[in-house]
């Protein structure tokens, strides 16, 4: 098999393939310019990694037009996908290099597979694309049809397995699959569509609808794909019915996006909040004591030290003090803000040191080296703390919470196929109650 290289765009016969890297460009370009709508997968040509080992090689030839580069129904046949170039004059296959292959009249091997990867054909006027959901998809909710200028499409082989006795697998070439990926478009090819009342709807309008679909109500898989994965150019060409956007039963068009304030993108860290109920000056330190109890561990004695027989062992216990706790008196939530957060008080207000510490008798052993007479243990604990207020006198720390999101009731825009969210707001990352009472 040819090594696979790129050559100059000089040649004729890399010019088709020099548009096609071009337009997958201005694709992403397109897709860059329209909006944020992550959710669309980029046309990726095919992977000329998956001829390796298989004696095949990309042929070529001059032709009057595209009707004279149609794809075979042979899916075993390498030579089943067809590729046009340079507007529908060049004509490429796949093909055995073997010489007693038929490779067809005129068709020229060409020094490696890139003309027989992926193709772009321009879309008659009057074809119709239609999407569609994955069959079987809970998202299944009918085709939607716009008119397109152009489409993409890759080869894809998909290889053949067999099992021996032995349970064991291997590749049979024999059972190899030669396919076209479905005609693929970008939001950049849309040109127009119908509505359900036999209206145009102009490439502007389709372009967002079709993207709102994609982004807001995950339609399609992530693909614009002309009949979906099923898809392919003799059905795309021969379409040539009412190409629906939307219909009657569906006129609201897409979903209604749930919309946050566009600051909730951006989180802010925790702040001081002038607030009522926080200390003033006085208040910014406190000192807290604590008190300290014994008690005997043996089993038939847990009254104060001086009443544990000899040999028994003790347990000592800091009680803390009770603090002065002016965040009792703040407010919990600082909410309505509309500013895309809310504020929760923050479940730490104060920094404490440990000032003053003493030995404490925790719990004790039966010694075998000491003729199994009790052995005390002892750890360090504070018994005296020194706590300050965070914040400055008469403000208190509040964490940011996220504001939750409205859904859209109506189209921004009169007469608009999309409801999306009004300026300073966006639905990226953002939830709404299920029980919202909308945003109008």
């Amino acid at each position: 098999m040819a090594v696979a290289h790129f050559a100059s765009c000089g040649s004729l016969l890399w010019a088709s393939l020099c548009a096609l890297v071009g337009a997958t460009r201005i694709h992403l370009a397109h897709l860059e310019s329209i909006g944020n709508h992550v959710s669309i997968e980029p046309f990726t040509p095919g992977n000329v990694d998956q001829f390796e080992g298989l004696d095949l090689a990309c042929y070529c030839k001059k032709v009057k037009d595209m009707s004279e580069c149609l794809d075979k129904d042979d899916v075993h046949n390498p030579a089943g996908p067809h590729f046009s170039h340079n507007g529908g004059e060049l004509c490429c296959k796949v093909a055995s290099i073997s010489t007693f292959s038929w490779k067809g009249f005129k068709y020229e091997q060409q020094e490696n597979m890139m003309l027989c990867m992926a193709e772009t054909r321009a879309v008659p006027v009057d074809s119709c694309c239609r999407l569609q959901d994955a069959p079987g998809s809970e998202d299944a909710r009918g085709s939607v049809g716009v008119r397109i200028s152009k489409a993409y499409s890759s080869n894809q082989v998909v290889k053949g397995w067999h099992s021996d006795f032995g349970g064991w697998q291997d590749l049979d070439k024999k059972d190899y699959k030669y396919l076209k990926t479905p005609p693929e478009f970008t939001l950049a090819d849309i040109t127009s569509a119908r509505d359900h009342n036999g209206q145009e709807v102009k490439g502007e309008m389709a372009r967002k609808f079709i993207q709102t679909l994609v982004d807001v109500d995950h339609r399609f898989g992530g693909k614009l794909q002309c009949g979906g994965t099923g898809g392919s150019w003799t059905k795309l060409f021969e379409d040539k019915g009412a190409c629906q956007l939307r219909t009657e039963e569906r006129r609201a068009g897409t979903s209604r996006p749930c919309c946050c304030h566009k600051n909730s993108l951006i989180t802010p860290d925790a702040s001081c909040i002038q607030i009522t109920g926080a200390p003033g000056e006085a208040g910014m330190q406190q000192i807290v004591g604590s008190t300290y109890e014994e008690h005997g561990t043996d089993e038939h004695v847990a009254g104060p030290w001086q009443e544990c027989p000899r040999g028994c062992l003790i347990k000592g216990k800091i009680i803390r003090a009770n603090a002065d706790r002016p965040e009792n008196a703040m407010p919990v939530e600082l909410g309505g803000t509309g500013t895309g957060w809310n504020w929760v008080q923050a479940p730490r207000q104060w920094r404490e040191t440990c000032i003053e510490s003493r030995e404490v008798p925790i719990r004790g052993s039966q010694n075998p080296k000491w003729g199994n007479m009790p052995y005390q243990e002892y750890e360090t604990q504070c018994s005296k703390w020194q706590k300050d207020w965070l914040c400055s006198a008469g403000s208190g720390l509040y964490n940011p919470v996220k504001e939750e999101g409205h859904f859209m009731n109506a189209p921004v825009i009169p007469d608009s196929l999309v409801f999306e969210c009004p300026p300073d707001y966006s639905s990226i990352n953002c939830h709404c109650p299920a029980d919202d009472g909308n945003m109008q």
